[in-house]
């Protein structure tokens, strides 16, 4: 129930409290798809456009586990393998104070991330993501598969975030601010 107070506060004062509005992570999976995949031999990377900072992540492939002292951070420790044709990413080591989603889902530092992507008949890109949190959920959430039409626009450099906005917003939802 505290959890589910703290979301609905968070979804009605979205942007007063959602801390990508000002100029933090978005975290996983909440930043989505990637914008470009690199595979390698041992590891695979991904490349994202982001108005947070231009991130990325490096994905290890080739078998071993989670890091044993790797620092909390957004976007966690990430480990992935193939299922089939199914590209299995998944990710711990999470500090809390991100979302897990749009409308204040948040998330412990318990939180387990389970990103799946493939490519449809249609060579669209499938991404799906699973929250496991025993601290906060009673049973996992998954989100619906998003597809994701191929996209060969060069990746931009992303403006420097400025946390000035916050005195200038007239409402509490940040999507009525268009």
């Amino acid at each position: 129930p505290e959890f589910q107070e703290k979301v609905k506060f968070n979804a009605a004062n979205e942007s007063k409290v959602d801390p990508v509005f000002y100029c933090d992570k978005p975290g996983t999976p909440r930043i989505g798809s990637p914008r470009k995949i690199i595979q390698l031999p041992t590891e695979t990377i991904f490349l994202y456009e982001d108005i947070s900072g231009d991130t990325f992540r490096i994905i290890p492939t080739d078998g071993r586990g989670h890091r044993a002292k790797a620092n909390p951070s957004a976007y966690g420790d990430s480990i992935g393998h193939w299922e089939k044709d199914i590209f299995v990413v998944e990710s711990t080591n999470f500090v809390d104070d991100t979302w897990f989603g749009e409308e204040g889902y948040v998330h412990s530092d318990k939180m387990r991330v389970i990103e799946r992507l493939w490519l449809t008949p249609e060579h669209n890109l499938a991404y799906q993501a699973t929250v496991e949190d025993p601290a906060v959920l009673t049973k996992p959430w998954t989100n619906f598969a998003r597809v994701i039409p191929p996209n060969n626009d060069p990746i931009e450099e992303s403006p420097t975030c400025k946390e000035d906005d916050g005195k200038r917003l007239q409402n509490l939802d940040h999507h009525l601010q268009r």
